[in-house]
């Protein structure tokens, strides 16, 4: 059941929140929307982020093609008197280090006081909803495009008033604003995984992950071959999105190439 919906827009340098939900299926409600200043703190927090998880990946040794071993190092020889090599970077540490502080500002940011009537709002449909064993608040969220970068699915929405396992964010895209949220199905779902370039990641827990799944939904897989042209992979991921039977979920993993606005 989709208990709510979170639309949030970019108008120049302000977001602004707006929030309706549904207590029961013919009944919607509204909170007036909130809006925030965008605090140029997180989007230096993302950037220094990015430029560490780019530089990180740069530097990854290539399975494909290994470096050849070092020559043993002459005892003794100075290669250039009176100079200093650089510190390397350890990117690993660097990116770990940009990944907290992105989260503790984007999590600040959402602590606001203009947000404490929609933080509320989720705290009083937990208390008055009874919830099964593993069952979930679930909301559509729908963002501009320049917000879209943001870790939307890690805000702990609700953290103040419930379990935070409570609480789950879905992303739809922008054109789809329907206020209707619930909706029967009478099949299993189906789901769509692609696998793509795993140079320097281990997807094993990934894969697990979403074998836990087969005795709830079809799983069909995509995987990417590294004596594959990007075109015929891309042609394969087009033509299994086009399946007249339609998708309720698309899993990507793999490494990325995004732009500013990406």
């Amino acid at each position: 059941m989709i208990s709510f919906r979170l639309t949030i827009e970019l108008i120049q340098e302000v977001c602004r929140f707006e929030w309706v939900w549904n207590p029961d299926p013919l009944r919607f409600e509204r909170l007036p929307p909130a809006k925030l200043p965008y605090p140029e703190t997180l989007q230096r927090a993302y950037q220094n982020w990015q430029r560490a998880y780019l530089s990180y990946y740069r530097t990854l040794p290539m399975p494909a093609s290994p470096l050849p071993p070092a020559p043993p190092p002459f005892r003794g020889r100075v290669e250039e008197a009176g100079s200093l090599s650089p510190m390397a970077i350890d990117w690993h540490i660097r990116l770990g280090e940009t990944e907290a502080r992105l989260l503790q500002e984007f999590h600040y940011w959402l602590q606001s006081p203009e947000l404490h009537p929609m933080r509320s709002q989720v705290a009083q449909m937990a208390r008055t909803l009874t919830l099964h064993p593993g069952e979930v608040i679930e909301g559509l969220l729908t963002c501009s495009p320049e917000l879209a970068y943001l870790p939307w699915e890690a805000w702990k929405i609700g953290d103040e008033f419930v379990a935070p396992d409570q609480i789950r964010l879905l992303r739809v895209p922008e054109s789809h604003r329907s206020p209707v949220f619930i909706a029967t199905r009478r099949r299993r779902p189906r789901v769509l995984a692609i696998w793509g370039d795993d140079t320097g990641l281990n997807f094993q827990e990934d894969r697990e992950a979403l074998l836990t799944l087969e005795k709830l939904a079809d799983i069909h897989a995509l995987h990417w071959q590294p004596d594959q042209t990007i075109a015929t992979f891309k042609e394969q991921i087009r033509q299994a999105i086009r399946d007249p039977q339609g998708w309720d979920l698309l899993f990507f993993t793999g490494h990325s190439a995004e732009t500013e606005l990406t």
